[in-house]
């Protein structure tokens, strides 16, 4: 109880200090940022210039952590802000920023009899066509794995194969989501991955979106009672500006 009554006192204290800093146009604190590896990290170095230069004296330190590694930190005041990718917005301890949301895609060889199928009478260059997964029963998958960085995405993908009436046949998996694309056009596999990353995928791998276009959201966190700087506040903005012209929205 002590010691959950000083961490407490130390996060008022924490921000207390940062009003003062505010208040002062003193921006020489720290700033400490959670990222998911690949894109999280990609999007950092991408904005980390325009912060670096509109707040010089700020100590920027950013932290590459998974989804559940960041919630813990936030609580506890190790990181101020937190980016990361949910399906829905975090409990009521955090305050939930959407960046944009984006959906999975199918990529599937070129060479499997259902891309001849599919494509064969399909008209419209601006949308991918859709595909029922079912028919990838039988079928070799590259997968993430279960309880890595990349958990979120393999959740995901396990909900998708269960609506569908089927267990995957899956032939590798890797803890990062950025792999699963160079693996299943090394292994000629087919895979769900965001869209984000399927634009570099292979032209040996069609992509296909699903039929209830399962999507999940990008995220700004960070805890609902800390206090935002002016420069945590500016670094979001930059990250809403970077996202808004990288998404690929929902196909409807």
């Amino acid at each position: 109880v002590y010691l959950e009554g000083c961490r407490k006192a130390l996060l008022i204290r924490k921000d207390t200090y940062r009003k003062i800093a505010d208040i002062t146009q003193s921006h020489s604190g720290n700033l400490t940022i959670g990222l998911t590896p690949n894109r999280g990290l990609t999007m950092f170095t991408t904005i980390y210039p325009n912060l670096r230069d509109k707040y010089p004296e700020q100590n920027i330190i950013p932290m590459e952590l998974d989804a559940k590694s960041q919630m813990r930190a936030a609580l506890h005041g190790e990181i101020d802000l937190g980016f990361m990718v949910q399906p829905f917005p975090l409990n009521e301890q955090f305050i939930s920023i959407d960046l944009g949301s984006e959906e999975m895609v199918v990529l599937v060889p070129q060479d499997n009899p259902i891309c001849y199928e599919i494509l064969a009478n399909y008209k419209n260059p601006e949308h991918l066509p859709t595909i029922d997964i079912s028919k990838l029963s039988a079928e070799a998958f590259v997968m993430t794995q279960r309880g890595s960085s990349a958990d979120v995405h393999r959740q995901m993908c396990d909900k998708i194969f269960e609506a569908a009436g089927f267990v995957p046949r899956i032939l590798m998996e890797t803890s990062s989501t950025l792999h699963v694309v160079s693996m299943a056009e090394a292994c000629q596999c087919c895979a769900i991955i965001p869209r984000y990353y399927a634009s570099i995928a292979h032209s040996s791998l069609r992509q296909f979106v699903l039929q209830d276009h399962p999507s999940w959201h990008l995220y700004m966190i960070h805890r609902r009672a800390a206090y935002l700087t002016s420069a945590a506040k500016y670094l979001i903005q930059l990250a809403k500006n970077y996202w808004s012209v990288r998404l690929i929205p929902p196909q409807k």
